[in-house]
């Protein structure tokens, strides 16, 4: 069995390259790369009436079809925009202004997250706590207790660590441990949607969530959102037009800014909809195919545990350098693997015609539908040559 024949543009210029960065930048199915013209021709069609059919049938749509793959119970609280560091930025705005922030996080946060936290505590904007991601096996206890603490404006964490495919299964449980209502709670799900079947449904009155289209969701850039638990953060100071576009007649009420009840409170300014038009066409065509987030982990850790059977006991890119090891039954869509020549690894396999890529001291494999058990064959063939090249 095999996926291919939904990526044939894509493979086809790829020609015999293997390419094994999924986790990274996905490639997009024939039916996305089409979505993308059709986003042009339909502003060539509407001129501004093209917004029309963006808030009456696109977005509807696209937040029913994420609300579905989240596990979240109301669809109206998905706001969209180009990036999730835009959402962590205007989440924040509604935080105290009379004193520094406490932010409560990891330290295996997405890279966006990890620099503007740096920069808030350089200029005196926030104090950062950062619980080591390592060792994992108790990484969630010791958030727990750091979490029970109290005293934060702002606990962040991730489903799934981007550096080791960790994934947090008590979610719930860390969620449920913050003592205080007013700490906003920020779920990173980057590494999960769309590749690990989620349920956020018993935290959704508490937590917010962000993701989107860019990895697994198979859309390309421009397209993440924020799940948003209503009630929370009626008014955020940061804002743009489109969080009152429904009451744009009257922008503000009595002389204050009118903002949506739902979760378009988050929304910013003038956004570009083709990424959104690609979510929605990827997101719809996993449903026609019946692909959803079960069987796409289905795939991938069939794949994953061929590679894993297959490693050496020792050596580059072996079962002692597998992060996190081989005793783990389940992680995220890449193998990590820990290698103090990850950097002259990638670049062995790249000279083989394989794209990785490396985050510091580590190496990652990316699976997804594009690849079958013949691509891994060939993958293990190509890591024999790369871990010969430098031993």
């Amino acid at each position: 069995m095999t996926h291919k024949a939904l990526f044939k543009t894509t493979l086809a210029l790829q020609g015999e390259r293997l390419h094994f960065a999924a986790h990274s930048h996905h490639m997009w199915p024939d039916r996305v790369i089409e979505a993308h013209g059709e986003a042009a021709l339909l502003a060539a069609r509407l001129l501004d009436r093209k917004w029309d059919k963006l808030f009456g049938e696109l977005l509807p749509r696209l937040s029913e079809r994420v609300a579905r793959r989240l596990g979240w119970p109301d669809p109206s609280g998905l706001v969209f925009g180009a990036n999730t560091h835009e959402f962590l930025v205007r989440l924040c705005s509604t935080l105290p202004r009379d004193r520094p922030w406490r932010i409560l996080t990891s330290d295996a946060e997405f890279y966006a997250a990890l620099r503007q936290f740096s920069s808030w505590q350089e200029n005196g904007v926030a104090l950062i706590e950062q619980v080591p991601a390592e060792p994992l096996a108790t990484f969630s206890e010791r958030m727990v207790e750091a979490i029970g603490r109290g005293g934060h404006d702002l606990v962040m964490f991730s489903k799934v660590f981007f550096n080791s495919g960790w994934i947090v299964d008590d979610v719930d449980a860390l969620v449920a441990a913050v003592p205080d209502p007013q700490t906003l709670v920020l779920i990173d799900a980057y590494h999960g949607f769309n590749a690990l079947p989620m349920d956020y449904s018993r935290v959704a009155k508490r937590a917010f969530v962000t993701a989107g289209g860019y990895k697994y969701a198979m859309a390309g850039e421009g397209a993440c959102f924020l799940a948003c638990p209503p009630g929370i953060c009626p008014r955020p100071v940061q804002t743009g037009w489109l969080a009152s576009f429904g009451s744009l007649a009257s922008f503000d009420v009595e002389g204050k800014l009118a903002y949506g009840a739902d979760g378009s409170r988050f929304a910013g300014a003038t956004l570009d909809p083709t990424g959104l038009m690609r979510l929605d066409a990827a997101l719809g065509l996993l449903d026609k195919e019946g692909l959803d987030p079960k069987a796409l982990h289905a795939w991938v850790g069939a794949l994953q545990n061929r590679v894993i059977e297959a490693l050496p006991e020792s050596g580059p890119m072996s079962r002692a350098s597998l992060f996190p090891g081989p005793e783990v039954p389940d992680r995220g869509h890449f193998l990590c693997f820990k290698e103090a020549k990850a950097g002259q690894l990638k670049q062995g396999l790249d000279s083989l015609g394989v794209q990785t890529d490396v985050r510091r001291d580590r190496l990652r494999l990316g699976f997804s539908l594009y690849h079958d058990q013949a691509d891994v064959d060939r993958l293990l063939e190509l890591l024999a040559q790369a871990r010969a090249s430098i031993s």
